[in-house]
Parts: structure tokens; C-alpha cells; sequence
């Protein structure tokens, strides 16, 4: 998981939303969500 959010981070906002949550459902497969997943996307620029 930490691998992806290092590979994605370099995507626009967009693209990192839709690789998570593809990643997401290849992981859970056909398995019931039991718990909440929270992602928070922060755009630095300075």
C-alpha cells in the first residue's frame, strides 16, 4: 500500500483516485467492507 502511494503521488489527483481504488477492489475481491477507508489528497505548491 505505502509502495503505491509512493508510485501514484507523481498523478494528477484524478489518476491517483482511480488506481487506489482499483487497487482497492482487487485487494477486498468479493469480500464485504467491514470498515471505513478514508483518503486525504493534499496539494502542496509554494
Amino acid at each position: 500500500f505505502k509502495n503505491n502511494i509512493l508510485e501514484f503521488s507523481s498523478l494528477p489527483f484524478k489518476e491517483q483516485k482511480e488506481k487506489h481504488l482499483k487497487f482497492l477492489q482487487n485487494w477486498k475481491k468479493n469480500e464485504e467492507q467491514i470498515d471505513d477507508i478514508t483518503f486525504l489528497g493534499i496539494n502542496w505548491e509554494y
